[in-house]
């Protein structure tokens, strides 16, 4: 059955009903100044107030009226209706400015004929053409058809009048890391990203500290969380506030309707009602965003939040998007971000936590249209209370921490040691970037080198100066694993393994970290804060073939052999004497020497030969 139009029918009883009982639902009109919608606006922009009709017409700002839309669209309208009154060249004129481009004005009819209604009950002096001696230009206004079309022409401005406009200052929600405005913040699924989210939306809300050193303002924060329950949204929050009170100001829902659902409306009205308002986050962008057709990828992209643009820039908040970046690594750290470039191109910012191959560390990575100059910050991860914290800048952080390794190096070594002899200990190392770097370090005082090329400690005593070895519990390291810290979190105990199962246990868990591929990626990845310890647990199971209904009865031995490898690979902290076993690094580096000597001196026997 079709459904018959009636629109007119509506807009009929809009104005008969929705409005002051006037003829045809509209305020009495004056006789019409006889102008273009461009005279009109030429008048408008010549006037003595024209600066403020600038900002309200061509750039939208509303501050100079509190930043309230209603009063400044009555502003506007008054504007324009010294010069006309004619109803429609009004709304025509007003639809095409930046107030304009607002959903509520664009489709909401019974607030538009009010507005213009009110203003023109209210009119008082109205503008009065001055007389010409000569009449004859007014054929003119026969052009007027043709003007029926301006409202489609762009509207400019001019460099002297953009000049003369003054804006507010950049509002910072997190000084450095997010502006206000629409931004991503991207990462690999499990990675955190959900986590430095809500602990973002938790420190605005309760005035205190964001990622461990940014001190932010209070205000009211909306936290989105659409792939979580209730249960698991309190469960979450009380670790992150680690005893602290819930502020108030926090507000979170793990249900909203899609943005073309009724999503976008819905945040609006929460933005207006709490005009105090900061932050809001949504999590994540496939439970907002229109279902994609596939038709043209790059416009739905771009178009996937174009209704929360808007909504950032008119209630002065910073919205965040949550989303994932794609499985490839890329050097540019935008085109990890999982989507085409459209999706990228209509935001204002970017936040991207990733760990890059070969870093020292997981990073966040900062860049958009109010960030002079793009960040990328070195994260360190509390795995007890689930929370980020910048360490600083991620290149001086991981040089500094790479020097800190080529100390706890030499310190270890029981001889001086070449750049190579240590880029061939140091996983991850190349011989180059360690040659460089030591050679740096001589310079600056940290290392003294021999007559044969050889480098030591300029203070051999200085085995723990490293800042990667940090010797917390309740940390992620670089170079260690937090067993106790994990032990703690998935509830597993201390006790002995004496059974015989559990010495069997043991045996196999040891082979498996040996010997097998998975487990031994597993357990770098582990030590990297990369993945949980049940990652390690699940990889020595597959690699004995054993079901995942075992996984309880083997996580307390792999945590077990996992402690008792970060503690023979650990600097002892009573001794200052590199550890000479078999397993030690003292005893590794004798080896390479021993080899590479034997090599040395067969060479010699053979060319005498």
């Amino acid at each position: 059955m079709k459904i018959p139009e009636r629109q007119a029918a509506l807009d009929a009883l809009v104005r008969e009903y929705l409005t002051d009982p006037e003829p045809n639902g509209r305020a009495e009109q004056r006789p019409p100044l006889e102008a273009s919608d461009e005279e009109v606006l030429a008048l408008c922009r010549k006037a003595k107030n024209a600066p403020k009709f600038s900002a309200l017409y061509d750039v939208g700002d509303t501050s100079l009226h509190n930043n309230d839309d209603s009063r400044a669209d009555m502003s506007l309208v008054r504007f324009m209706a010294f010069y006309t009154q004619d109803f429609d060249q009004l709304d025509r004129l007003f639809s095409n400015s930046a107030l304009a481009q607002r959903l509520k004005w664009k489709n909401r009819r019974d607030y538009r004929v009010p507005t213009i209604n009110k203003v023109l009950q209210e009119l008082g002096e109205t503008y009065t053409p001055p007389r010409t001696p000569n009449p004859t230009n007014t054929p003119n206004s026969t052009n007027s058809p043709n003007n029926a079309n301006s409202p489609n022409r762009p509207r400019t401005i001019t460099a002297a009048e953009l000049m003369n406009l003054e804006f507010e200052p950049t509002q910072w929600v997190v000084p450095g890391v997010l502006p206000e405005g629409l931004s991503l913040l991207a990462g690999k699924p499990k990675k955190g990203k959900s986590w430095m989210a809500l602990g973002m939306c938790e420190a605005v809300a309760a005035g205190g500290v964001a990622f461990g050193t940014r001190s932010v303002d209070q205000g009211d924060t909306l936290y989105l969380a659409l792939e979580d329950n209730t249960k698991r949204l309190q469960k979450r929050l009380k670790k992150v506030l680690n005893g602290r009170p819930a502020p108030d100001r926090m507000h979170l829902h793990t249900v909203w309707p899609r943005l073309d659902e009724g999503g976008a409306e819905q945040l609006d009205a929460w933005l207006t009602e709490h005009p105090e308002a900061r932050l809001v986050v949504i999590d994540t962008l496939a439970k907002i965003r229109k279902p994609a057709s596939g038709a043209n990828v790059y416009a739905e992209d771009y178009s996937a939040l174009e209704l929360l643009l808007p909504l950032a820039a008119k209630h002065g908040v910073a919205i965040v998007v949550v989303h994932h970046l794609r499985k490839m690594a890329a050097s540019d750290p935008m085109d990890e971000i999982s989507s085409s470039t459209g999706l990228t191109a209509g935001v204002d910012g970017f936040l991207i936590l990733r760990r890059t191959p070969g870093s020292k560390g997981p990073t966040l990575f900062v860049d958009g249209r109010d960030i002079e100059e793009p960040t990328e910050y070195a994260l360190h991860w509390n795995i007890n209370t689930a929370t980020w914290t910048i360490e600083g800048d991620a290149e001086e952080v991981h040089i500094s921490k790479e020097r800190a390794d080529i100390l706890l190096t030499l310190n270890r070594s029981p001889e001086p040691m070449t750049p190579k002899e240590v880029s061939d200990v140091m996983p991850g190392a190349t011989r180059n970037s360690i040659r460089y770097l030591m050679w740096a370090m001589l310079g600056d005082g940290q290392l003294v080198k021999d007559g044969d090329g050889r480098y030591s400690p300029a203070n051999p005593t200085n085995t723990t100066n490293s800042t990667t070895n940090r010797g917390k519990a309740d940390t992620y390291q670089e170079n260690a694993a937090p067993v106790r810290a994990v032990r703690a979190i998935s509830g597993v105990g201390q006790g002995r393994h004496d059974s015989p199962e559990d010495n069997e246990i043991i045996g196999r868990v040891k082979q498996a970290l040996e010997y097998g591929n998975g487990p031994k990626e597993a357990l770098e990845n582990y030590r990297n804060g990369d993945q949980d310890i049940d990652s390690v647990v699940k990889a020595v199971m597959h690699y004995h073939a054993r079901g995942r209904d075992d996984i309880e009865r083997w996580r307390a031995p792999v945590i077990a052999v996992v402690e008792e490898r970060a503690t023979s690979s650990a600097p002892s902290a009573s001794s200052d004497e590199p550890d000479d076993s078999a397993g030690g690094l003292g005893g590794h580096l004798r080896g390479i020497r021993d080899k590479k000597r034997a090599e040395k001196r067969a060479e010699k026997e053979a060319q005498h030969e």
